[in-house]
């Protein structure tokens, strides 16, 4: 505990002494921008060769799938059957909250045309339960041991044989047709993972595009869709992961958690470590671009930037607005986030009154205004989030230094990402959980009454008999604004 709060403590006091940033073509220090520049140059050359080495390696490794011997046996179409070496792959790797849902429904929605184009956006479980992505292929590619020397494609299981169809599906194209893959759960991938992908999808050579947006929107918007699309009670004795949200689920818990310093050197948080870590490791494995997701939404359509970027066809959806896919097609589910945070206490209420579990369903249907405890007066707390502002301003400096020759130019824009990160709300309202468990004993009539008529599709369910009740998660006093140790993290 006391090593997570001097992490804390070494953030705060960083940022205070955090100006300004200027554009690094604005600096007076630019003789020394550029000379850092000659030695990013180099990286870039050495990065290039290297990643020359890498496509030699996966080249000349093991094939990660059966490739198809008759197209036509297989798909019922005549294909060259692997032959394209030296075709090319897109890979649309993310980042999360940058649109790829929308993206990935316009895509999908547009599959025809794009085919009439000579562009491929594989059939193969878009659509079915994963929404309009090709989710399946990181979870298939982050699992190393579908990747041992004595073994092919692992199809022994469901990801297994919806990669061996994707890539008989790739197999099968002509060599003519440019093939485009989505999903933003690539950029999780560690360096192996990264390395996988371009064996699965072999001998087509990769090319990754993936949007930037700045670290202070990504953020504040991956909380509020780990808060609302997580399953209350899934995780043991807590509503929520207590890895991504901690004791109390609130904002500026999550932000302690996964944002202290990764590194001492950077004006920046672990979360903005991890970004620059994530696209310089494509960057070095791949040819790689980078989509500056203000400038792209300020120009126009995501889904049109991405195909611009990838060098494909536009659907040119302003022009043809019914091409557009679905805005929101990963629904979450509605209501206040303070009404969303008083779970933990509810579900460790159930626990140790009616010795049962609380476990939810249908959350993203839910608006969790409409339910008992919600017509209740609830003690918040304003979380302010300004200190996110001069990370995100010294992140975007470095994004833009470090991969300059990276960034698609038409789309390239730092002041409008200098005006989004320095827009929109500078607060956030957290539920005061300090006051929640000074008034425990008033708010446990209401917990009943929830727990009485309980939404359709949640349930109470026994306890079993090896499930310790931890009573002292919620009831011990919390300080505002301190987290549990990282050590597990």
């Amino acid at each position: 505990m006391r090593s997570a709060c001097r992490g804390l403590a070494i953030l705060v006091s960083s940022l205070a002494g955090v100006g300004a940033i200027t554009p690094h073509w604005q600096r007076r220090d630019r003789p020394a921008l550029d000379s850092a520049a000659e030695g990013l140059q180099q990286r870039h050359d050495e990065a290039t060769e290297g990643r020359r080495q890498a496509e030699s390696r996966v080249s000349r490794s093991q094939a990660g799938c059966d490739v198809p011997q008759d197209c036509r046996k297989t798909l019922g179409v005549d294909g060259p059957a692997a032959s394209c070496s030296g075709a090319t792959a897109v890979v649309h790797a993310g980042f999360a909250k940058t649109g790829t849902s929308y993206i990935q429904s316009t895509l999908s929605q547009n599959r025809e045309l794009l085919r009439s184009q000579s562009v491929l956006y594989p059939t193969s479980a878009t659509g079915s339960g994963g929404g309009f992505g090709h989710h399946f292929l990181p979870r298939y590619v982050a699992n190393e041991s579908n990747f041992r020397p004595s073994s092919r494609c692992n199809t022994d299981y469901s990801d297994g044989r919806l990669v061996q169809r994707l890539v008989t599906e790739v197999a099968c194209a002509p060599c003519s047709v440019r093939v485009l893959i989505s999903s933003e759960d690539l950029s999780n991938l560690s360096p192996l993972s990264m390395e996988m992908l371009g064996r699965v999808l072999q001998p087509r050579r990769v090319h990754v595009v993936i949007f930037y947006r700045n670290m202070k929107d990504f953020i504040v918007s991956m909380y509020s869709q780990h808060l609302r699309n997580s399953l209350i009670g899934s995780i043991g004795s807590s509503a929520y992961d207590p890895k991504v949200f901690g004791r109390t689920g609130s904002l500026k818990e999550y932000l302690a958690i996964h944002n202290q310093k990764a590194n001492k050197k950077d004006r920046f948080g672990k979360l903005g470590s991890w970004m620059m870590n994530q696209i310089g490791r494509y960057v070095d494995m791949y040819n790689a671009t980078i989509i500056d997701y203000a400038g792209a939404v300020k120009r126009g359509d995501a889904a049109d930037a991405l195909l611009a970027a990838a060098g494909l066809p536009m659907l040119q959806i302003a022009q043809n607005p019914e091409r557009a896919g679905i805005r929101d097609s990963a629904p979450t589910s509605l209501g206040d986030e303070t009404v969303r945070q008083l779970f933990p206490y509810v579900v460790e209420y159930a626990r140790a009154s009616r010795n049962a579990t609380l476990l939810s369903g249908k959350v993203y249907e839910l608006d969790f205004n409409t339910l008992p405890i919600a017509k209740y007066d609830r003690p918040t707390v304003e979380t302010g989030i300004d200190d996110l502002l001069p990370e995100a301003h010294a992140l975007d400096e470095q994004m833009r230094v470090a991969f300059e020759w990276h960034f698609y130019a038409e789309f390239s824009d730092q002041p409008a990402t200098r005006k989004a990160i320095n827009a929109g709300v500078s607060k956030f309202v957290d539920l005061n959980h300090t006051a929640i468990q000074a008034s425990l004993d008033v708010w446990k009539p209401r917990f009943d009454k929830l727990l009485d008529a309980l939404p359709s599709g949640w349930e109470l369910r026994p306890l079993k008999e090896n499930d310790a009740v931890d009573l002292s998660m919620r009831t011990a006093p919390v300080t505002e604004g301190v987290v549990p140790s990282l050590d597990d993290l």
